[in-house]
């Protein structure tokens, strides 16, 4: 247990300093504004105020997780112990920057509720991420920051405190696309077979027709595949189905289809399976199409949906979580870049989605994932041995320093064809390393 004094209690610091001690650090913490209980207890004790009390370790209570502030402070970047953070701290504080206030701003994505450029689809740019432009973004910062924390705390008090970081591994696949060709119809499949072959793509017409004709399996049913790939590990991999409606974003087979239906029931039936909301219901700003979307998947596998992800990672602070709290979801996946791998929030420790405009804790869990195999082969363009590499690095931070490594990748970029040749090796190294780690 870990005694934190505070002058005044607020949301913010019990929020912080419970991802940091309890969900981090795996320890229990407490949050007092008695300072004699502090003097006269054996527990470690962090002092977060404007005045020392003469025990613990001693750290000026910044402004950020004392007030409800909501725009984003000065940022001048500090060094302590090799390791990067900000906002200072007055003299006498244990460190030159304040571990939690920084962990709260990276967490809280406090920088994604102001204006500013974004993509076409309206979504934040890692360019405009604090982590980015100090070139963080690729370092478990909220972890790290955790750690030196920790260490002080060991070092001031002689004795082991806290148990060694622990990872988990775990790999999610979109379904965007069931089929590329099967169970699509006529007209549609008429369409696209003729844009090939007026555009002259003769290779992929003949290729579509192979499989109409079933001379050819379908590229996209990669699912015997992952079943196989997972047998007795299916607890590491989790499932998102699209389900909107048909639009120029969302091009899935129909939900009424009785093929897509038996998939989505036997992948329910056997793996984890969530949620995949539409590119028509990110961008509503109401909940009633998620909330459709998801009634369409509760009756098809009969089961309660509590995980999502957003289509297109469509994710807009704090509409797109209060949607998701609105419709009844419990965790959320969409934590992460489209163009860029690496750590949005600062973390891959799952935290609880902090509501900056109400000023309370939700209990929406975002689980943030690290990379996506499009970032990987179609915004980065990297080779097979250059996205190994990446993903290995990633793997050793979340290891070294605690987390989820969790991964996306889809159903169609396993087809080892065309674009994503390569790529199934990338899956099966990078899969594979995780399950055996898992088993250490």
């Amino acid at each position: 247990m870990i005694l934190i004094f505070t002058e005044k209690k607020t949301s913010r610091l019990e929020y912080i300093f419970s991802l940091i001690f309890r969900d981090v650090l795996g320890a229990e913490v407490a949050l007092t504004t008695d300072a004699d209980e502090c003097r006269h207890s054996s527990l470690p004790v962090v002092c977060y105020s404007s005045q020392p009390i003469a025990t613990g370790l001693f750290m000026g209570a910044h402004p950020l997780l004392t007030t409800p502030e909501r725009r984003m402070p000065p940022l001048e970047p500090l060094q302590f112990r090799g390791e990067t953070g900000f906002l200072a701290t007055p003299p006498g504080s244990f460190m030159p920057f304040d571990p939690f206030a920084s962990a709260f701003l990276a967490v809280s994505r406090l920088e994604e509720y102001e204006q500013g450029s974004r993509d076409p689809h309206g979504r934040f740019l890692a360019a405009n991420s604090f982590l980015s432009r100090y070139g963080l973004l690729h370092k478990a910062m909220v972890n790290r920051w955790a750690g030196l924390v920790a260490t002080l705390l060991e070092e001031a008090y002689d004795r082991k405190i806290f148990p060694p970081p622990s990872c988990r591994v775990l790999t999610t696949v979109d379904i965007d696309n069931a089929w590329a060709f099967r169970h699509k119809g006529l007209f549609r499949n008429s369409g696209s077979l003729l844009k090939k072959i007026f555009t002259g793509h003769w290779k992929e017409a003949a290729g579509q027709m192979m499989v109409l004709s079933g001379l050819q399996d379908d590229p996209y049913d990669t699912y015997d595949y992952l079943a196989d790939h997972f047998r007795a590990n299916e607890d590491k991999l989790l499932f998102f189905f699209l389900l909107g409606d048909y639009g120029p974003y969302d091009k899935q087979v129909s939900f009424r289809n009785k093929r897509l239906q038996q998939l989505v029931r036997q992948t329910a039936g056997r793996f984890q399976t969530g949620l995949h909301p539409s590119y028509r219901a990110g961008q509503e700003e109401a909940a009633g199409p998620t909330l459709k979307e998801k009634k369409r998947m509760e009756k098809i596998t009969g089961s309660p949906v509590t995980h999502s992800r957003q289509h297109y990672l469509l994710l807009q602070f704090p509409h797109t979580y209060r949607k998701l709290l609105e419709a009844g979801i419990t965790s959320d996946y969409s934590m992460g870049y489209p163009e860029v791998t690496g750590f949005r929030a600062g973390t891959a420790t799952p935290f609880f989605f902090y509501d900056l405009e109400k000023e309370e804790i939700t209990p929406l869990r975002i689980y943030p994932f690290l990379a996506m195999d499009v970032t990987l082969r179609q915004y980065q363009r990297l080779s097979a041995g250059e996205a190994i590499d990446l993903l290995t690095s990633l793997l050793q931070e979340v290891h070294s320093t605690g987390g989820v490594y969790t991964t996306i990748w889809h159903n169609e970029s396993l087809h080892n064809q065309g674009v994503w040749k390569g790529y199934k090796m990338v899956f099966e190294r990078i899969t594979q390393e995780g399950i055996s780690h898992d088993r250490r």
